[in-house]
């Protein structure tokens, strides 16, 4: 706009840059008489558009007051906030550091493609509307204040501190409606090398955030036991799950792909075993299954009771033993409908109907609640339990909801056939086949 102007006001001639002379002047030297014309022409049009634009851009704020409250108003998990840290040095001579660190974490994490972070003016813009409030003096109630006037889901705050020559940088995520907090970390080092120190938290962060964006994003809900600090191995574990719990045969790629961006990646090893297992592929379901086993130490109780479980069941050929791992998980957490299908699947294994068939009606119990399961083997192994009692009805019954799930499953159709063969109805079987 600037140079538009100039340019209106300004000729470059063969004499030298001259001031554009007046349009009357022109017209009286250049141009013969002609009608008196309208005051309104494209040239008076050009000059008002290029005089609002210019309005326009050098006064943004009176355009544009309202559009962070705009672009920010509906709440979303993948828009955080990075407040002010404390200066908890004792010296006013590093308060630059306040928004001198939440500059440089927000500079790191607006790389993501997973997240939107608010800029630090529109931080201090909400900090200086909180009424009694000093920069220096934002501590956990005003933090919470602030977060929750950006209308963010979650904020990111902390403090640090100087001993000596070693400055220390804490750090903590926290949810914004429950003040929970979610992820604490802290980095140590020398005061020149606060450039990485903030790096590598802003990459734990992100890690950390974009793996929960994910998860959000997906039905499944891995929380126990999935373990990985990186996003990419996460995503293809993700979607080896799905994979997996649907039938389809691209469950083991995923996996395996997961494991190539993260070796140590106990659950990918976990269930590339047991998805091995449902192909017949033993021998390379148990080298799995023992690769997983090494990392138990690393894993949360649950997953540690689970390997146990599986290792027990499928190399120690020893399911009894199998069941009473189960039975402390469903102990720890009865709402695992996963538990509750490997314990009854045990049950099942052993020819304890009856028991399996407990262990089935929890999971439907949970449904009720919960809502409808997307996972094709609790349909199967419950029809098979009412299956192997003589109930026919029943299990066909189970057999066509997990159907309207799953209507490609092969092994529902599967069971299906095998149900009506044992009815003595060959023209169903025949059909399901």
């Amino acid at each position: 706009p600037i140079t538009a102007i100039v340019s209106w006001i300004f000729d470059i001639t063969p004499e030298g840059l001259l001031k554009t002379a007046p349009l009357n002047e022109i017209e009286v030297k250049d141009a013969p008489a002609q009608p008196k014309r309208s005051l309104i022409t494209v040239n008076n049009i050009i000059i008002a558009v290029l005089f609002a634009l210019v309005v326009v851009l050098a006064f943004p704020k009176l355009f544009g007051k309202n559009k962070i409250s705009n672009d920010i108003s509906n709440e979303s998990n993948k828009i955080i906030a990075v407040l002010p840290f404390m200066n908890n040095t004792g010296d006013s001579s590093n308060d630059h550091w306040q928004y001198g660190i939440s500059e440089l974490l927000i500079s790191a994490l607006s790389g993501s493609n997973e997240l939107t972070v608010i800029d630090n003016q529109t931080i201090n813009e909400v900090v200086n509307n909180v009424e009694n409030i000093q920069t220096a003096s934002i501590g956990r109630d005003i933090a919470k204040e602030v977060a929750s006037r950006i209308k963010v889901n979650s904020y990111i705050s902390g403090n640090y501190l100087l001993a000596g020559s070693t400055f220390r940088i804490n750090l903590k995520l926290i949810d914004t409606k429950s003040n929970k907090v979610l992820k604490t970390d802290y980095k140590e080092g020398k005061l020149d090398s606060i450039f990485s120190m903030v790096g590598s938290l802003a990459n734990n962060i992100n890690n950390y955030l974009e793996i929960k964006t994910i998860k959000e994003a997906s039905n499944i809900d891995p929380t126990d036991y999935a373990t990985t600090s990186s996003p990419e191995a996460y995503r293809y574990f993700i979607q080896g799950l799905e994979d997996f719990w649907s039938g389809k045969g691209s469950a083991s790629g995923r996996f395996y792909d997961a494991i190539q961006i993260d070796t140590t990646f106990t659950s990918a090893y976990f269930f590339l075993s047991l998805n091995l297992i449902t192909t017949g592929q033993f021998k390379i379901a148990k080298e799995a299954m023992l690769k997983a086993y090494e990392g138990k130490d690393r894993q949360p109780l649950k997953m540690q009771l689970w390997l146990e479980a599986f290792l027990a069941q499928y190399i120690r050929k020893n399911p009894f033993q199998s069941i009473n791992y189960f039975k402390q998980v469903a102990e720890i957490d009865p709402y695992s409908r996963l538990n509750w299908l490997w314990l009854g699947a045990s049950y099942n294994l052993i020819n304890k109907y009856d028991e399996a068939l407990l262990s089935f009606e929890e999971i439907q119990n949970l449904n009720d609640q919960l809502g409808p399961w997307t996972n094709q083997y609790y349909y199967i192994s419950f029809g098979n339990a009412y299956q192997n009692l003589k109930k026919y009805n029943k299990a066909q019954n189970t057999y066509k909801k997990g159907a309207l799930l799953f209507p490609e499953s092969d092994g529902i159709l599967r069971e299906q056939a095998i149900c009506a063969l044992l009815q003595n109805d060959t023209a169903a079987a025949n059909q399901y086949l």
